[in-house]
């Protein structure tokens, strides 16, 4: 493995071991008895069971139509690592809107206005870094996404969950 690819795993190690700290200390922050397990009544369980089973039939759809992509076509403008992390996240997507629709999205014991900022400010900060790496010309090479896009991706999805938690209550089923 060369330098680069070393010092490529250690950031990302890293930056992976400071996101599970941080998600603790959130987990923790947003819950009204300072737990970090969600807890879920019995119908919102088995609402949340249908979430991740389409969350994980549309995260299949994505793959099955990259790899088809991929196989038909010369290449497509972004590498592989792009397109998995985007098929977690459209399954996510779907998971989560699918919850929130459902209002099985917030836990019993958990604090809306604090996850609500929590949110805002993941997402407002892989927002803003995501755009910077777009102007800055790092997320892109040669005309391919690279992995420097997904922070974009991922703010992107956070609007997503603005909206729909927004939707949902301007249309006042909450």
């Amino acid at each position: 493995m060369s330098e680069k690819g070393i010092g490529m795993l250690l950031g990302v190690g890293t930056g992976a071991l400071f996101g599970l700290l941080v998600a603790v200390l959130i987990l923790k922050y947003t819950k009204t008895n300072g737990r970090i397990k969600c807890e879920y009544d019995e119908r919102q369980a088995v609402l949340r069971g249908n979430g991740y089973r389409y969350g994980f039939f549309a995260m299949l759809i994505c793959n099955v139509v990259y790899g088809f992509l991929e196989i038909c076509l010369v290449g497509l403008p972004l590498t592989a690592g792009v397109a998995m992390i985007l098929s977690v996240l459209i399954g996510l997507g779907v998971q989560i809107i699918y919850c929130i629709w459902h209002d099985c999205y917030f836990s019993l014991n958990e604090r809306r206005p604090r996850v609500l900022i929590a949110l805002a400010v993941i997402g407002g900060i892989n927002l803003a870094l995501g755009i910077y790496n777009l102007l800055d010309g790092s997320a892109m090479e040669n005309g391919v996404l690279n992995f420097r896009c997904i922070n974009l991706l991922c703010g992107l999805l956070f609007v997503a969950v603005f909206a729909a938690l927004l939707m949902k209550h301007l249309g006042g089923d909450e």
